[in-house]
Formats: C-alpha cells, sequence, structure tokens
C-alpha cells in the first residue's frame, strides 16, 4: 500500500468517526460480575411469559403485541442462551423448573391455569409445548385474517382524496398562490386517488380476495374451535330480547327479572357481583324527566340525574328510561359492571373459560339492511359456535346456550352472549381472548 492509498483510507476513516460520543452506544455491561440472584432475575425477564395487557398510552408506531412472536422469542433464548457458559446454563436450568417451561408459558401467553384440561393425568412437557405451539400458529393465522378484512376493506372503500398537485418546476410563491384559490379555479390542478393510492398498495380484484378471506377464515374457525380459550372480561351488561308491540318493546314481568337476578348470581357467584367492579346502585334520576340507567358513582361525579334526598335505585327491574324521551319504559340495555375511565382504563374484571363443539366453524355476520349483499364486503363480525359450555373462573361450569363472535379487523376482541332467560335476557360480556395476536 503505497502513501496515497494510506492516507486515503486514513481520510476515509475520519469520515466515519463521530465529533461527539455517540449516545445510542454504551459500554459492555459486566453481566457475570452479578450476584446469582440478580443474575436470575434478569434471565426471567427473557425466559419468562406475562400477561400482556393494552397500553392506550402506547404510540401507534410500536410494533403491537403478538403472543406468536413472544413464544418465538421464548423459545430462541431457551434452546440458545445455554450456550453462553456453564453458570449462566446452570441458572437457565433451574428456572426451568418453574418460569421457563411450557406450563407457565401456556398460563402467560394464554392464561390456560390447568394445562391437563381437567384430565386426571398428568401431560408431558412435549405435550403441553406442541400445545404452546398450536396456539401460537392459530393466532398467527387470526392475524392474517385480520390483514385481509383490513385489506378488503381498503379495496371496497368508493371514497376519493383530492390531492393538488403541480408543476415540480415551480416556483415556490407560484404553488402557494394556487394554493390560496378556491376549489373551483384550481381544478386543473387537483389529482384524484384512491384509498388504495393513499395508502400506496396495488389495486387487487375484490371479489377474488373475499373468496380468498372466506376460506382462510373457515380454517381458522376450525383450528380456533378445537381448542378452550381463556375470555379475559372487561364490562358486562343485561341485554333484553324479549316480544315487542308495533316498534315498542315489551317489558318483562316480575317472574323474569327474579330469574335473572337467580341466574346473575349462580353464572357469576355471589361474592363477585358485590365486587368493586361491579354496580350496587344506580341512579334515581334526579326529576322525572332523567332516566335511572347510569350508575350511582357516575351521577354523583357528573352532578346529574341523581336526587340525593330520594334513595338510589338498587334492583334491575327499577331501572328506567326519562320520561322525556322514552316515556319511562325500561331500557333494552343496562350497564352491570363500571367502565374504566379515559385514563384509568379497566384491563379485566375476570375471565371466561370456553369450550367449543367438535362441529364449531366460523360463519361471517351477515350485512346490514344499508349493505348491498351482491358487493363484496369485508365482514365486521365473524361467529364462532356453536358453543359447548362457558365457565366464570372460579365458578362451576353451566352447561347453557352461548353465542360468541369476535371483530373481523382484530379478532383478539370479542362478544360472549350468555343466555339468562331463554328468549328474553341476556348478559352480553365484552372481552378479548387472550393470546390471540
Amino acid at each position: 500500500m503505497d502513501d496515497e492509498q494510506r492516507c486515503a483510507k486514513t481520510d476515509e476513516a475520519s469520515d466515519h468517526e463521530p465529533d461527539k460520543e455517540d449516545e445510542s452506544c454504551c459500554d459492555v455491561f459486566p453481566f457475570m460480575q452479578l450476584p446469582d440472584d440478580m443474575r436470575g432475575r434478569a434471565l426471567e425477564y427473557l425466559l419468562s411469559a406475562s400477561e400482556a395487557y393494552h397500553d392506550p398510552w402506547a404510540s401507534a408506531k410500536r410494533v403491537p403485541y403478538s403472543a406468536a412472536a413472544s413464544l418465538d422469542a421464548l423459545l430462541f433464548h431457551a434452546r440458545d442462551i445455554k450456550t453462553v457458559c456453564k453458570a449462566v446454563a446452570r441458572l437457565v436450568r433451574l428456572m426451568e423448573r418453574r418460569a421457563a417451561n411450557p406450563t407457565a408459558w401456556l398460563r402467560g401467553l394464554w392464561g390456560i391455569t390447568n394445562p391437563n384440561y381437567g384430565a386426571r393425568k398428568q401431560r408431558s412437557r412435549a405435550d403441553v409445548l406442541e400445545d404452546c405451539r398450536e396456539r401460537a400458529q392459530i393466532a398467527a393465522h387470526a392475524n392474517l385474517v385480520a390483514e385481509m378484512c383490513e385489506r378488503l376493506t381498503l379495496a371496497c372503500d368508493e371514497s376519493r382524496d383530492l390531492v393538488v398537485q403541480m408543476p415540480k418546476g415551480w416556483s415556490q410563491k407560484r404553488k402557494d398562490a394556487v394554493r390560496k384559490l378556491p376549489n373551483e379555479e384550481r381544478w386543473a390542478h387537483i389529482r384524484v386517488r384512491s384509498q388504495e393510492e393513499v395508502k400506496r398498495v396495488s389495486p387487487i380484484e375484490r371479489l377474488a380476495l373475499e373468496n380468498v378471506l372466506d376460506s382462510t377464515a373457515q380454517n381458522f374457525g376450525w383450528s380456533f374451535a378445537q381448542h378452550s380459550w381463556t375470555l379475559r372480561v372487561t364490562s358486562v351488561s343485561l341485554v333484553y330480547r324479549g316480544a315487542t308491540e308495533g316498534d315498542e318493546l315489551v317489558d318483562a314481568d316480575d317472574a323474569a327479572y327474579d330469574m335473572v337476578d337467580r341466574r346473575l348470581e349462580q353464572f357469576f357467584g355471589a361474592e363477585t357481583l358485590r365486587s368493586e367492579h361491579w354496580i350496587q346502585a344506580w341512579a334515581n334520576g334526579g326529576d322525572e324527566a332523567c332516566g335511572s340507567t347510569i350508575s350511582l358513582e357516575s351521577a354523583r361525579d357528573q352532578q346529574w340525574a341523581h336526587d340525593e334526598s330520594r334513595p338510589p335505585v338498587t334492583r334491575i327491574r327499577d331501572v328506567r328510561y326519562g320520561l322525556e324521551h322514552y316515556n319511562g319504559r325500561k331500557p333494552d340495555t343496562i350497564e352491570l359492571t363500571h367502565d374504566g375511565s379515559e385514563y384509568v382504563p379497566i384491563q379485566y374484571i375476570g375471565t371466561i373459560d370456553i369450550r367449543f363443539k367438535s362441529d364449531a366453524r366460523a360463519s361471517p355476520q351477515t350485512p346490514g339492511d344499508d349493505e348491498d349483499p351482491e358487493k363484496p364486503f369485508a365482514p365486521p363480525y365473524y361467529f364462532i359456535g356453536p358453543v359447548s359450555s362457558v365457565q366464570w373462573k372460579g365458578r362451576a361450569r353451566v352447561k347453557t346456550r352461548a353465542v360468541f363472535k369476535v371483530e373481523g379487523a382484530c379478532l383478539e376482541e370479542g362478544h360472549l352472549f350468555v343466555e339468562l332467560v331463554p328468549g328474553v335476557f341476556d348478559a352480553h360480556l365484552y372481552c378479548t381472548v387472550a393470546g390471540l395476536s
């Protein structure tokens, strides 16, 4: 290497040297100098799984949580981290007895506390690990269905964006003058773009995508129904499905409300119904024009719809709409649990174990009356059923008629309708499917 080449290489290296220390880099952490218990806690972060919660403050740019990706990371760490050194391998083997094993992953990622599902024989580690792999595959399949629903929704969106576009050679002053013109005077510079052009995706044939989505959702529904799942319930409401006269609902009688009270206590348990998340009293409506459909706590916070000189409403059958707009009739939907505030959302108030019958399948929700059934569309919900049984955690399994559906754009979000009084009252549970992401 001559002097000229040596000088050129030196100049090139100096160009890459930062003027100041790169803040994104840090010194190597002396991990092996930590005490054994601290090293174990650090390794536990890489080898254990815990429940994932929705973070309302999370940035939209963050990678969304995925149970399937989490299992891949856990398997990778459990396999390769033992090769670091003997001391680390020894700690990992100790952790595999409690926090870094398939049973713990099944509990952390999918909320399954009993990996044997009530069977007398203890399942082997290989069987539980295979269960984790199958659930991760189903979660990845659910992500595919959600992506295809979103893509079909975009393709069916017939709205157009109007964009002002001018020659690149124009000066900035001339461009600003065009933008200040009224719309009718700048049509020569307006370009019309479809939603696919706005999102920079290729146009697709909608009918073909609908057929592919339908078959993909059918495969997902069949594999999903082969397992029991944990539903994390965020709120519960009572839905009235009684008879109507004309366009008005006919109020249920006292016998139906007595049965509702018994069935709620049978399904959820008296202790659950008395917990802090459940509404114990509703506002009394204040004057006659106000209704009593909001909780007593909400009414006091808003200083509305409650008269402190009169007792609150404590029975579901006494909850009514106001006289001003609804003639004081009973509502068709009553919230039974408190909603989380904008700043302190409720993660979940309890869990449901749901199981499906062997012939359960996924079927799309039919389009509404305002939609053309002949046109392709992304189903807003998929019904998965028939349901075999549902069980509130800590209670006995109840054989009852139930309907379960998940949102098409986010299959993790679901709705469970549990029949309380046949043909009259259902409990509507808003929930998320643990690990379906």
